[in-house]
């Protein structure tokens, strides 16, 4: 499946690597955030899965 956007270019910002390098994150010229799989080039908006917030849970 072709990416749905270019790679980082000169109009990407970088917003750093997740903890164990295998996600890169980055911002476009619009200001949308975007994420890198480092290992396959492959890009996608969507936050990858297993990096999402969870609510916390409080055991009072």
């Amino acid at each position: 499946m072709a990416a749905p956007f270019p790679p980082p270019s000169t109009s990407a910002y970088a917003l750093g690597t997740f903890v164990g390098g295998g996600w890169r994150q980055w911002a476009n010229a619009a200001g949308e955030d975007y994420y890198e799989r480092v290992d396959t080039g492959s890009t996608q908006f969507a936050i990858p899965a297993g990096w999402e917030d969870v609510a916390a849970v409080c055991i009072c």
